[in-house]
């Protein structure tokens, strides 16, 4: 069976809670496109709740004094308002009205990380069908809320581009994210669940994991502990200065001071912290929409904004870190999702190495470097890389924030930025013209509990002119890259044995 080609035509985050007065929340507001942002507007989007008290519960004051508004922000909110901003982008690349723009969405997809909200107005499994009212999408759409962990928002990425390679009819599907996570003894007790049930028993939580991780690494590779810290500080201080390049994120241009230790490994400046945010995404295999975009020219973009998922990948094992039958050093999920991904791509997983970056999920700097080590890397080849910034050009979730459910869509959003130098979200140099003219690859990671569930996609974009054919791809035909691969390799054949034979 073939399936159909599908890309990334917009990626948006919701606005900063300064951003969503009382009259930006109601239906009428989502009835046109969005204005053109002031300079500001796509700053520190992601942000920490304002509650003090540990139930998670806020007052109207806290609210007036970090964000000047007094009537609170819910998940609905920030999930609408990363829908509009998403619409309107597809509205300005298509030049088509807004009702059709609207009309065009044939799926919507809704995900978060439940249970962590005490505040929630409304049952989460109705978000979705609230938001398809609220943005004025069709009553055809369809409509649907995926239930996940923290690697929710990749998750609910991937069930959209399977049913839009498979379906029938062209599909637009859009993907939203969200999360709120209050402060406190509260949602700290819920963020544990994604372990397995012995190990919250037995008093593990992810920082405890994600010290015992880097812990092993550095026995297995019999790593002094003064290198190691000394790596972390370097690591931490790249990813402090990259990330103001992208502003968007919670702590993007913040003073970098590395004198809060958290564990025996790690200080403050190595953990990503927990924030409130939504992002969208709209993918799409429709090739009416899809030429209209790589047609379209825009100033804020340097390239053409349309992201190619080449492929898609899943890997699971015990959720229980205490219960796995192999070494901690080793990830049987990393290593599982990178080969479905590559499998279903079709290419070998030595792409990966070659790809022009990535955005690996990077909680934590264990979790960071199991999927640099699972490459096949090797320990110094690995946090070469990492501290170079190639796994994470713009810094990573460390200065974005970990808004758990949202974060595998962030990942997403972050590659289809740095893909066509997206200038909302990317202070770049002027000099910058992208990538090769052919484009290029990425592969972004996202994590579910203690390695226990990944998702991985490989990606390609960057280039300076596209106009995809219209046309679908075999799954058992051979892949561009693949095939050029195999090229170098006849050609190989062919040239080194004379080669050899004139070597004296």
């Amino acid at each position: 069976m073939t399936r159909r080609r599908v890309f990334v035509v917009a990626a948006e985050y919701s606005a900063s809670p300064r951003d969503l007065q009382p009259e930006r929340r109601r239906r009428d507001f989502f009835g046109a496109p969005h204005q053109e942002l002031r300079p500001g507007e796509a700053s520190h989007l992601f942000f920490r709740y304002p509650n003090r008290s540990d139930d998670g519960r806020t007052r109207p004051d806290e609210w007036q004094k970090a964000f000047g508004i007094r009537e609170p922000i819910g998940l609905p909110d920030l999930l609408a308002s990363a829908a509009h901003r998403a619409l309107t982008t597809l509205h300005e690349l298509t030049g088509a009205d807004w009702r059709r723009t609207c009309d065009s969405i044939t799926d919507m997809l809704v995900t978060s990380m439940p249970g962590l909200d005490p505040n929630e107005r409304v049952n989460i499994g109705l978000v979705p069908q609230a938001l398809q009212v609220q943005l004025g999408l069709s009553a055809r759409a369809r409509a649907q809320f995926v239930v996940g962990t923290s690697d929710s928002g990749a998750q609910a990425f991937a069930e959209a581009v399977r049913a839009a390679r498979t379906a029938e009819h062209p599909a637009t599907i859009l993907v939203l994210a969200g999360q709120i996570i209050p402060g406190g003894y509260a949602s700290q007790y819920q963020i544990r669940t994604v372990l397995g049930e012995d190990d919250q028993a037995r008093g593990l939580d992810m920082l405890a994991v994600g010290d015992l991780i880097m812990d092993v690494m550095r026995r297995s590779f019999d790593l002094p502990p003064g290198e190691l810290e000394s790596l972390l500080a370097r690591v931490a201080a790249r990813k402090a200065q990259v990330g103001a390049n992208y502003p968007a994120g919670i702590n993007a241009g913040k003073p970098f001071k590395r004198d809060t230790p958290r564990t025996p490994w790690f200080d403050a400046t190595d953990i990503a912290v927990p924030c409130c945010g939504a992002a969208a995404t709209i993918v799409t295999s429709d090739d009416a929409l899809i030429e209209a975009v790589a047609s379209s020219k825009s100033a804020r973009f340097r390239t053409t904004p349309l992201t190619e998922v080449l492929g898609l990948g899943d890997g699971s094992t015990n959720p229980d870190l205490l219960h796995r039958k192999t070494p901690l050093l080793f990830a049987p999920a990393v290593y599982g999702a990178l080969a479905g991904c590559a499998d279903d791509a079709q290419v070998p997983v030595s792409t990966f190495t070659s790809c022009a970056f990535g955005v690996v999920h990077d909680a934590f700097p264990s979790i960071e470097l199991s999927f640099l080590l699972a490459l096949g890397l090797g320990w110094d080849r690995s946090t070469e890389r990492m501290a170079e910034g190639w796994s994470n050009p713009v810094g990573g979730l460390l200065t974005f924030g970990h808004a758990l459910g949202a974060s595998g869509l962030v990942q997403i959003n972050k590659a289809h930025h740095l893909f066509c130098v997206d200038r909302r979200y990317l202070l770049e140099a002027e000099s910058r013209q992208g990538f090769r003219e052919d484009g290029a690859l990425a592969f972004t990671t996202s994590v579910g509990g203690p390695l226990s569930h990944i998702v991985c996609s490989l990606l390609r974009g960057g280039h300076q002119e596209q106009r995809p054919p219209r046309q679908r791809r075999d799954p058992n035909g051979q892949s561009p890259i693949s095939a050029a691969w195999e090229a170098k390799a006849r050609l190989l054949r062919v040239l080194l044995p004379s080669q050899l034979r004139a070597v004296p």
